[in-house]
């Protein structure tokens, strides 16, 4: 073919913020033109750029942009031995701006909640569709006619095809990734394959090296969390058509052991499927969820997964090994991220968390922000905090008139001088006067007086956040802050933990009581205290039952008495298996008591026990498979409606009037009033108070602001370093892109 294309990327993957350059060439041999008159001849090319639909890879039209683009200057030989370049005619184009226009950025959300009209997973994987777009590059070849006309060229179109990522490498790395190829497998260079070198997450051999980096400019071998925080980690994933990365996620105690699950074996957490939004999920992270219809699996695509603490404690039981979830992470020192094939080959590099117990979202401001590689990075600034608000306006002088509803009565008799709700209305009934005069404005005495007025209000919040001291692993993270277009920090609830049994503090079964009041059953038959079976809490489980007899079971409550705040929202959680037979239902919640911490008061109103607040769960029959599982219940407010087992933030129940203080219950193996065989484990019952950061919002409560985003302004920083310690520290100032409302 006479017209072809000398220069291409080849089905690899390229930065939008590095050159994509193509090169075609008409050959002019046999055609008896000169350099001149073929470039007279050949005046243009219509370049075409047609993106493919992220879904289905079939190229979307509508968004196709076209380029006529001249013939390039004589371009030289590099050696003798190659044709004089007189024999062709080129045609250069540099793409990567018009892809910068076809993607953006993908954040997901930081609070979990898959219900139907909520949608939000935080868990597991998810394709970030804006970050990355497949397109086709055409060269159309264009001629003059012989009647002077511009048309298409004769059979001379050519094209290729490429993957474009919004990720920004920095000059170095452009620099030394120009031998890429060699650093990879030892192999010939290619143009423009320096995002498949380093960032692309492959099985192919050459990549299984424990070495592939993330779209990440946080530090890999230390990151401190929250034990209650979202994050999340994007990197570039290939599917070669027979094999898929996928991450894995390990669990160590502080010493840097193995956390064991119920079956002996390490907790791990295998994230190999997507979710869409409602918890259905799709096999290897470059689905779309459980949708197969009309769609496709790109081959090279950018993925997002969820490493944080909160994103794990969320994380389906389906996902995670033997099928048992790690809930709790009060005993977790830290956990091991990377990406591997399926024969457990390790493809990315380890990034190491380690967990800060003692860090609340209310000690510090989180940061969220699209970094320079398109992913998303996040850092809590927990040193030192403050905020405040800035307001502008403009003043000026006027007369105000401020309209009172009431008005002067009917007649000169009346003694309802100021009786009127409704203007301009009266009846002949003198019992019902309304005013019968216009409104008055000021009083009795005056219409009128004059004010200073503003205009045009602005009221923003504004914040300063101080890190902790930081080394120099971390030195490119916070230079990337400071950079980014596209910044946000995190709000939602403030809480705190105000009970926790996690059965380490006694010396026997015989001990509980002097924490539990028992009505019915014991603590000690058939009881004890484990350090095995697959604990996460603590240093040992209670364990009641031995799957004989009516003695399994035990009905108790907690003497702690929490002072119940009907404005906040409270989560009470326990971690519960079961083994053996599993006979019977299982109860957890609490007994509401009135202000003498004596009088109960259950869900009809009554002093009584047996209707308690059941809000955790309510003659539920869990599975003998002794695997453990945690449930949330939730309670707010007061009503004199019985309250429900609820298990949606977004739904919680009500305490019943006149409660000032709760107890944690629980009552396992009961068949109605009445005891029944089984083996019954509990990790830990644990009770949060919620409030929200809303003030006019207390007692309305939902995952919509549990924790959410609010977009800010980096308006500077300045860095101190500490030379003895080689350590820095970042002060940043900040203001939200919001402006607060305000009235006219």
């Amino acid at each position: 073919m006479s017209f072809n294309l000398v220069d291409q990327p080849i089905n690899t993957t390229l930065s939008v913020y590095s050159p994509i350059k193509f090169t075609a060439r008409k050959k002019l041999s046999g055609t008896g033109l000169t350099l001149a008159d073929a470039k007279n001849k050949f005046p243009s090319c219509k370049v075409s750029i047609i993106p493919r639909n992220v879904f289905t890879n079939a190229l979307d039209g509508s968004r196709r942009v076209d380029i006529r683009v001249q013939p390039s200057i004589n371009i030289p030989n590099w050696a003798d031995v190659e044709t004089p370049n007189t024999d062709y005619v080129y045609y250069t184009i540099d793409v990567s701006s018009i892809c910068r226009d076809l993607i953006s950025y993908d954040l997901r959300p930081c609070t979990h909640d898959t219900s139907t009209k909520v949608r939000r997973d935080i868990t597991v994987g998810q394709i970030s569709a804006n970050t990355f777009v497949g397109a086709k590059v055409e060269f159309r070849l264009e001629e003059i006619n012989t009647s002077g006309n511009l048309v298409n060229a004769s059979d001379a179109v050519v094209s290729s095809n490429f993957t474009a990522v919004n990720a920004a490498l920095l000059h170095e790395e452009e620099h030394y990734l120009n031998i890429g190829n060699e650093l990879l497998n030892g192999s010939l260079e290619e143009q423009h394959n320096m995002l498949d070198v380093q960032y692309k997450h492959s099985c192919d051999a050459a990549y299984e090296k424990n070495r592939q980096k993330y779209l990440t400019t946080k530090s890999t071998n230390y990151r401190v969390i929250g034990h209650d925080e979202s994050e999340y980690l994007s990197f570039i994933f290939h599917d070669n058509g027979t094999a898929h990365p996928r991450v894995k996620v390990k669990f160590q105690y502080a010493d840097g052991t193995s956390i064991l699950n119920s079956s002996g074996n390490q907790y791990l957490l295998i994230i190999d499927t997507t979710t869409d939004g409602q918890g259905n999920q799709g096999s290897e992270l470059n689905s779309w969820g459980d949708v197969t219809a009309n769609v496709v699996k790109p081959t090279i695509s950018v993925v997002q997964v969820g490493i944080g603490t909160r994103n794990l404690k969320e994380t389906p039981e389906i996902e995670w090994f033997d099928n048992e979830p790690l809930t709790d992470f009060s005993n977790v020192g830290s956990y091991v991220v990377y990406t591997e094939d399926t024969s457990a080959n390790k493809i990315g590099e380890d990034i190491t968390y380690y967990i800060d117990h003692t860090r609340e979202r209310i000690d510090g401001v989180r940061f969220h922000w699209q970094n320079r590689l398109g992913g998303i990075d996040s850092y809590t600034f927990d040193g030192a905090f403050t905020e405040g608000i800035n307001i502008s306006s403009k003043s000026y002088e006027q007369s105000i008139y401020p309209e009172f509803r009431g008005q002067l009565g009917q007649n000169t008799t009346s003694t309802k001088v100021l009786n009127g709700d409704v203007p301009n209305y009266h009846t002949s009934n003198s019992d019902v006067t309304y005013g019968a005069t216009v409104s008055r404005v000021a009083g009795l005495t005056d219409d009128k007086y004059p004010s200073v007025r503003k205009s045009k209000v602005k009221a923003v919040k504004e914040g300063t956040a101080i890190s902790r001291p930081y080394g120099f692993g971390e030195q490119d993270m916070f230079e990337d802050l400071l950079a980014s277009p596209n910044v946000w920090i995190e709000k939602g609830w403030r809480g705190k933990e105000v009970y926790r049994e996690d059965w380490s503090g006694y010396g026997s079964t015989s001990n509980i009581t002097d924490n539990w009041t028992v009505f019915d059953g014991d603590f000690t038959t058939d009881g004890g205290l484990s350090t095995v079976d697959g604990h996460i809490t603590g240093t040992r489980t209670y364990k009641k039952g031995n799957n004989s007899g009516s003695d399994d079971s035990v009905y108790a409550m907690s003497k702690k008495f929490i002072k119940y705040n009907p404005k906040s929202i409270y989560e009470i959680e326990i971690r519960i298996k079961s083994s053996g037979s599993g006979l019977g239902y299982d109860y957890v919640g609490f007994i509401g008591f009135k202000a003498d911490k004596t009088t109960k008061v259950d869900t009809t109103g009554a002093n009584a026990n047996g209707n308690d607040h059941f809000v955790t769960l309510k003659a539920y029959d869990q599975q003998a498979n002794d695997k453990f599982e945690t449930f949330r219940g939730y309670v707010s407010g007061n009503s004199t409606t019985a309250a429900v087992q609820s298990n949606n933030i977004n739904t919680a129940t009500t305490a019943y009037d006149g409660i000032e203080f709760i107890s944690p219950m629980f009552a396992i193996h009961r068949d109605g009033a009445s005891g029944v065989a089984g083996i019954t484990q509990i990790d830990h019952i644990i009770v949060r108070e919620y409030q929200t950061d809303i003030p006019n919002s207390k007692g309305w409560y939902s995952t919509l602001n549990r924790n959410y985003y609010v977009p800010v302004v980096v308006k500077d920083a300045s860095v101190t370093t500490f030379d003895n310690e080689n350590l820095q520290r970042c002060t940043l100032n900040y203001i939200e892109s919001k402006s607060k409302r305000t009235i006219e």
